[in-house]
C-alpha cells in the first residue's frame, strides 16, 4: 500500500468515528428510524472500533514525513500551523450541544486550560522528537537523540492532547526503529499498553477484569488497532498518486473542514432531536 491509500483509509475511519461522537446519532436513529435506543447502542457499539484504525495510520505517516522531508524546518512549520488552525475547528465540533454525554463531549469552548487538545497537537510533537532525534543522531549522539522525547511526551499529557503521550510514541518508534520487524512489533506493544492497562484503567481496576464494565469495548478497540498494523505491514514505501498538490494537502484541508462541517450538521440536528420521544 502507498502513503496515499494508507491516508485514504485513516481519513474513512476517523469521519465515521467523529460522525459518531459529534453527531447524536441514537437519538436521530430513534426519533427518525424508529429504533429502540438499546438497539442503537448496540449498533454504535459495533461500528466505533472501527475508528481506531486512524491514529496508529495517521502517526505513521507522519514518521515518514519526518524520514523523507527535504526541509525539516519547513515541515515542522507546517504541521504546527496546521495545529493552530486545526484547534477551533476541534473546539467547537467537540464542544457542540451533545445528547450522549461522552467523554468527548467537553460542552465549554476554553482555550486555557484545555480540555482535550486536538490529535494534530499529538502528531506535531512526535514530528518534533523525530526531526530531533534524527538532528542529534546525525552528529552521533544516538543516545542524546531520546532525550527530546520526555519534554514532548509531558507536553502532550499536559495539554491533554489526544493519544497524549501514546500517541507520540507512536510517531516516534516507526521513525526510530526504521525497520517493519521491529517498529511493528514495538507499535503492537505500545497499542496493547495504551488500549489494555492505561485508557482500560477506572481508577480501581482494569476495566476489562471486572464483570459489567464494558470491557469487551477495550478489547474491540484494541483488535482494530491491531488491524492498522496489518495495513502498515503492507506499505511498499512509496507515496501513491501523482505527487500534485490537492494530494500533498488532502489531508491538511479535510482534518478542519469536516470538523466545521460536522459541527453545523450537529447544531441543526441536535434540537430537532433533543424533544423527540424515544423508544
Amino acid at each position: 500500500m502507498s502513503t496515499l491509500a494508507l491516508k485514504i483509509v485513516a481519513i474513512c475511519s476517523m469521519l465515521l468515528d467523529h460522525t459518531l461522537k459529534i453527531l447524536p446519532m441514537q437519538h436521530m436513529l430513534a426519533a427518525w428510524c424508529g429504533v429502540p435506543m438499546e438497539t442503537s447502542y448496540w449498533l454504535l457499539d459495533i461500528f466505533e472500533p472501527l475508528g481506531r484504525l486512524a491514529m496508529p495510520i495517521f502517526a505513521f505517516c507522519v514518521a515518514e514525513g519526518c524520514r523523507h522531508t527535504r526541509s525539516p524546518k519547513r515541515y515542522l512549520l507546517r504541521l504546527g500551523v496546521f495545529a493552530l488552525v486545526s484547534e477551533i475547528p476541534f473546539r467547537l465540533a467537540f464542544t457542540a450541544p451533545s445528547l450522549e454525554q461522552d467523554v468527548y463531549a467537553l460542552h465549554v469552548f476554553r482555550f486555557w486550560p484545555p480540555v482535550l487538545t486536538s490529535v494534530i497537537a499529538t502528531l506535531f510533537l512526535g514530528a518534533v522528537a523525530c526531526l530531533a532525534y534524527k538532528k542529534l543522531t546525525e552528529k552521533g549522539h544516538r543516545l542524546l537523540g531520546l532525550l527530546p522525547l520526555l519534554p514532548c511526551l509531558l507536553l502532550a499529557e499536559f495539554m491533554h492532547a489526544d493519544y497524549g503521550g501514546w500517541g507520540v510514541l507512536l510517531v516516534f518508534l516507526p521513525f526510530a526503529l526504521e525497520k517493519k520487524k521491529y517498529y511493528l512489533p514495538a507499535l503492537g506493544v505500545a497499542l496493547t499498553l495504551l488500549y489494555l492497562v492505561d485508557n482500560a484503567w477506572v481508577g480501581h481496576g482494569l476495566a476489562w477484569l471486572m464483570p459489567d464494565s464494558g470491557g469487551a469495548s477495550y478489547f474491540a478497540n484494541w483488535l482494530v488497532a491491531l488491524c492498522a498494523l496489518v495495513l502498515l505491514g503492507f506499505y511498499n514505501g512509496k507515496r501513491g498518486g501523482k505527487g500534485s498538490p490537492a494530494e500533498k494537502w488532502l489531508f491538511y484541508v479535510f482534518y478542519p473542514g469536516h470538523l466545521l462541517a460536522l459541527w453545523g450538521i450537529a447544531q441543526v440536528i441536535t434540537p430537532l432531536v433533543r424533544n423527540a420521544p424515544l423508544l
